[in-house]
């Protein structure tokens, strides 16, 4: 059987709430002129299940696998990373089943579609956001503001109805929405582009992944939602961000440290023939349980997304 993951998806449960109000301060306040506060309500959101989006070629359509097991035989080529559907509704979304030909992940009679010039857009392509606004004016973008713990923050840039998935991608302890635009990703990547020369924030991360981890990790398993709230309004506030803001955690079924703790494979080929089921999620990393053995694994969704896989498995 052959298989392809397109997406990790996840449901999710509120497991704490918390809000945060830092007052606006200094000569401007004294004199009158003031501003408004910064408010930050923040949810803390725990993942009660794992799924995978799965396409059995040469079908485009997919399913969702919650905790799927699979022992895995060989790994193929990678295939076109293009889909369509509808907007916010990945289960129904039907996925090109051609072989990638760009460094990008897409196939020749895709690489300029709408969906490749939103993912150069995203990467810093102003004609490629150009374009993408003039074929996506529905489109609602996202610029957020990432905290992962360190000294700076991170700004980046996506779709409204895909933010808690991109969030779930990174590292992090809080992320917001800085500012929502509609149909003009052009404006938006120049907005992410601008907070990011601020000296509080950056658009990349010079920073390991290793670290990231680490400093999220250790600040998710010491503190608390308020002060969570409380860090990430004292961020905005400093960079010049009043009024109100909705802020979100997305913490795994377990302990966010177990991630660092599991070995990651050193080539995927290390996890041919095992008999592996997915136990947990968290900053991109799926945590895979041998059935067989009890070991954990953690493996970057990246290096097994849009891969073809040669398996024998089971659907859940």
């Amino acid at each position: 059987m052959t298989a392809v993951i397109r997406a990790v998806v996840f449901d999710y449960q509120v497991v704490d709430e918390a809000e945060a109000v830092v007052e606006a301060s200094g000569l401007r306040k004294w004199l009158g002129g003031g501003r408004s506060p910064t408010i930050v309500r923040h949810r803390m959101l725990r993942i009660r299940r794992v799924g995978l989006l799965v396409q059995h070629p040469p079908r485009r359509t997919i399913e969702v696998l919650w905790h799927p097991i699979a022992r895995v035989r060989k790994f193929g080529p990678t295939l076109c990373r293009y889909h369509d559907g509808p907007r916010g509704e990945p289960e129904k979304h039907e996925y090109c089943t051609r072989i990638a030909t760009t460094t990008d992940g897409y196939c020749d009679d895709h690489r300029i579609s709408p969906q490749a010039l939103y993912e150069k857009c995203a990467t810093g392509n102003d004609e490629a956001c150009l374009k993408v606004s003039s074929t996506w004016p529905d489109e609602e973008y996202v610029v957020y503001i990432l905290d992962y713990g360190g000294d700076r923050v991170k700004t980046g840039l996506t779709r409204k109805w895909r933010l808690l998935w991109r969030i779930a991608e990174q590292p992090h302890v809080a992320a917001t929405i800085a500012k929502t635009l509609k149909g003009d990703a052009y404006m938006a990547r120049r907005l992410e582009k601008e907070l990011s020369t601020t000296r509080l924030a950056t658009q990349g991360m010079a920073i390991r992944l290793r670290d990231r981890l680490l400093t999220a990790a250790s600040l998710l398993e010491t503190t608390t939602p308020h002060h969570i709230a409380q860090r990430l309004a004292d961020i905005l506030n400093r960079a010049g961000f009043t009024g109100e803001y909705q802020s979100y955690t997305i913490l795994p079924i377990t302990k966010p440290s177990t991630f660092i703790a599991v070995t990651q494979p050193k080539s995927l080929n290390n996890l041919l023939g095992k008999r592996l089921v997915v136990k947990d999620y968290w900053a991109g990393i799926l945590l895979l349980e041998d059935i067989d053995t009890g070991e954990l694994v953690a493996v970057d969704k990246k290096n097994i997304q849009h891969r073809l896989l040669y398996t024998e498995g089971k659907r859940n």
